[in-house]
């Protein structure tokens, strides 16, 4: 009989995620970058416990940040399976098993803990498949690891059976779930710490423990010993990860990921965030209004069951209150209504400032999870009322099981899954297993999470390279930097980026052709082979593989005297908050290395007066870039605080006593910025850090230049740094019509460490522009645009060649 559960999740979850079980090796689930990522994690994990475990937190991925598996999900729970699995079935099989069998364990775990609950089996049957296959965990399909949730039941299972016996054993076994449920979802850890400490309130407060409050206390604390040691140890590493990275979200991040009142509670279930598009036709039969309330009908009638069901009222007031309260955290920190922002602040904010780690979730909403275990639980209590009240009817009230079945079944629906037949890229991992495991780099660097992740799956199927690229929870500023160096790449800069690279410790420079600009493959292929230096370069389908040799390049530098900054601030107003740009710039022959390991430092900040007055010192963060290529220059964004006194200010950036940059400010009071609404002030100042001035036809050029705020208004995504070709007299025209005019954006989505550039403020744009496929003698004229309203008629010229491709 206790087979019999796991035996029936299991046809369910394969009817649920048909056709997938039809190929198991030759398909997978791919809805989104999750998915993906969460198989090259899992495919790390298994390479690394067998061949290298002293690197398992490490990754193939963020080569230049160690611990870069504590930047998200660890994924514990689903690592055993899919172990087994990928070891009989390979890769894309094992990931299969993996998926399918997070509903099982899902629909088991609940289905023990209410049937511990309700002493009723079937109860416990009906309350698993609401938990498992429930229109809410349906949406959170493309984030496979909030599915990986059996750990939270199970705990609760551990813990209602340290009211009656072996407290010791079940506390062990309740802390060990907690632990593992935070080794497997960061969110779901979180939720069921807040669940453990719900529970914990309550029993004691009720006093349901059989050994007493101070006897079940002492239980908690010798069985919660060995969870406790290893939540230290797991917890160290999150710890570093936070200190180094200083990994905060902003407030405003979890406002744009929070529960939208009223259509939340129209369909409970159905979707507040996430929209219909997810689902096929048959999915949405009966009407999508209605879908989920199977659960939330039986659910509120187990509610009512706590005036007349004695024994199981802790438990009723018990899943109540996490439904309750994970439903009120899932709304965020201020109260949405009807798709707008109200005055209204709640719960979430407070939580968000006082309790450690939250502030590293940026998904409010995911708290709904939550709620939903407490309405499944509620659904198995009332379910089991009913049943007991149908006894009068005998065996009739078994017909209620397959007319509930039959209900569940339209009420759930089943969503639309997009299948990839498999092997993907077996060339290309083919041949990456027959070179040295060294580190690599695929070019380019994107902000696509889907392709990032595809890279990492290259590589943890294959040899294993541990990569410069990656994704995962958290992005670090690398990859902007190492984005700004090999992305648009062209003949002329080849050299020096090729040098940079191998100052990183890189071998193997993996080309993507397909997402290239046009024109760089060739010039990372024909620049390796003019290169002074042993290089070679293999064709593996789409893609070109390059190899730098181990001699040759020359060494870079790496001290903090070695470089210079410059900062660009103007008037600023009196105590107003800016992220300026930082300028790095390398005037050296040799690339520049950071002399500290990547992380976040703190920077000295001093506002010394004109006046000779005592200086105001603060401190700032700042992430310094791994690299800056020969008279190369990189921008970092530190976040700054200008002086509530007005007056003149020399602004001084310096680290451990090197001074990096400094500039004169004028601190204005605020109303000196005022002007009309209908006529802000356009104007700015735009310094180019660094500029290709040859490149062959058909290439961009690379461009590095810091424009200041000299208006009245912020600069928000409609001002851009615009560009524009004007062919030189001397030059013959061309035969077309060409392309001449491209913007460069302020980077202010998603992951953004920038803030709108406030009036004496600056922000550096870097990038590849495209030009002209004409050669010729060209100005490249270079200005700020507000988009639609005008250019600022600041510009500035520089005098660029495009040169045949035999004259490079």
């Amino acid at each position: 009989m206790h087979l019999v559960p796991p035996i029936i999740f299991t046809i369910a979850a394969l009817a649920f995620t048909w056709p997938l079980a039809s190929n198991l090796t030759g398909h997978k689930i791919y809805i989104g970058s999750d998915p993906i990522l969460i198989h090259a994690l899992l495919e790390w994990e298994r390479y690394a416990i067998f061949n290298d475990i002293s690197s398992f937190f490490d990754g193939n991925f963020y080569h230049l940040t160690p611990g870069a598996l504590f930047f998200g999900d660890l994924l514990f729970g689903s690592l055993p399976v899919y172990i087994v699995a990928a070891w009989i079935l390979g890769p894309a099989g094992g990931f299969n098993i993996m998926y399918i069998s997070l509903f099982v364990f899902n629909g088991w775990a609940m289905h023990l803990l209410v049937r511990r609950i309700t002493d009723n089996w079937i109860a416990g049957m009906f309350a698993g498949t609401v938990f498992s296959f429930a229109i809410l965990p349906q949406l959170f399909i493309p984030n496979h690891q909030l599915l990986m949730a059996w750990w939270t039941p199970l705990m609760l299972w551990f813990l209602f059976g340290a009211l009656k016996e072996n407290p010791n054993k079940n506390f062990l076994g309740a802390t060990m779930s907690l632990f593992l449920q935070f080794a497997t979802s960061i969110y779901w850890g979180f939720f069921a710490a807040w669940i453990f400490l719900l529970f914990l309130l309550i029993s004691l407060l009720w006093g349901r423990f059989e050994n007493g409050r101070f006897g079940a206390i002492r239980s908690l604390s010798v069985g919660g010993l060995p969870a406790l040691v290893l939540s230290a140890l797991l917890g160290f590493g999150y710890l570093q990860f936070y200190l180094s990275w200083s990994a905060i979200r902003r407030i405003d991040e979890t406002v744009n990921q929070s529960g939208v009142l009223p259509e939340y509670l129209s369909s409970w279930g159905g979707g507040w965030w996430i929209r219909s598009a997810f689902w096929t036709d048959a999915a949405t039969f009966p009407p999508y209004f209605v879908s989920g309330l199977v659960g939330a009908v039986f659910a509120a009638f187990g509610l009512v069951c706590v005036v007349a069901r004695t024994r199981q009222r802790m438990a009723i007031v018990l899943a109540a209150l996490i439904a309750v309260t994970c439903f009120v955290l899932s709304l965020g920190p201020i109260l949405h209504w009807d798709g707008e922002l109200t005055d209204i602040s709640l719960p979430y904010q407070f939580v968000f400032e006082h309790v450690p780690g939250v502030q590293s979730l940026r998904a409010v909403n995911r708290w709904a999870l939550g709620a939903h275990l407490g309405i499944s639980m509620l659904a198995g209590i009332g379910f089991a009322a009913i049943w007991a009240l149908t006894g009068r009817f005998g065996h009739w009230r078994l017909l209620l099981v397959p007319a509930l079945a039959v209900l569940l079944a339209l009420d759930t629906g089943r969503p639309s899954f997009s299948l990839h037949d498999q092997p993907e890229e077996s060339e290309l991992k083919a041949f990456l297993r027959t070179i040295p495991r060294d580190p690599a780099i695929v070019v380019p660097i994107l902000k696509n999470p889907e392709t990032k992740s595809r890279y990492m799956t290259w590589s943890a199927e294959s040899s294993v390279l541990p990569l410069l690229n990656g994704y995962n929870g958290y992005i670090p500023p690398t990859q902007e930097r190492l984005a700004g160096l090999v992305n648009g790449l062209n003949y002329t800069d080849a050299p020096r980026v090729y040098a940079a690279l191998h100052a990183l410790g890189v071998r193997t420079v993996i080309l993507n052709s397909d997402e290239m600009h046009k024109g760089s493959p060739e010039a990372w292929t024909r620049a390796l082979a003019n290169l002074p230096v042993a290089g070679s370069r293999t064709d593996v389908g789409r893609f070109v593989v390059l190899r730098l040799g181990d001699q040759g390049y020359a060494s870079p530098v790496s001290s903090w005297d070695s470089i210079s900054g410059r900062v660009f601030l103007a008037d600023l107003a009196a105590g107003r908050e800016l992220v300026a740009p930082l300028n790095l710039l390398n005037a050296n022959a040799t690339p520049w290395l950071s002399p500290v390991p990547q992380g976040t430092y703190e920077l000295d900040v001093r506002w010394e007066p004109i006046s000779g007055a005592v200086p105001l010192t603060r401190v700032a963060q700042f992430q310094p870039p791994p690299v800056v290529p020969a008279a190369g220059a990189v921008a970092v964004p530190v976040r700054l605080s200008a002086p509530d006194v007005p007056g003149s200010y020399r602004l001084v950036l310096a680290y451990e006593g090197f001074e990096l940059a400094s500039a004169t400010v004028a601190v204005r009071p605020p109303e000196t910025f005022d002007a009309p609404a209908w006529n802000p002030v356009l104007d700015t100042q735009v310094h180019v850090l660094d500029l290709t001035q040859t490149v062959v036809s058909g290439e961009h050029v690379r461009v590095v230049a810091s424009a200041t705020n000299l208006g009245s208004e912020d600069w928000d995504g409609d001002f851009r740094l615009g560009y524009s070709w004007i062919l030189k007299s001397s030059s013959s025209p061309p035969s077309a019509p060409q392309q001449l005019e491209d913007r460069l954006f302020i980077d202010l989505e998603g992951f953004s460490r920038w803030d709108p550039v406030i009036p004496g403020s600056a922000y550096t744009f870097s990038g590849p522009i495209d030009t002209p496929t004409h050669p010729g003698q060209y100005f490249l004229t270079i200005d700020m645009v507000k988009e639609g309203v005008a250019w600022f008629d600041n510009k500035v010229s520089f005098d660029v060649e495009i040169v045949e491709h035999d004259g490079a």
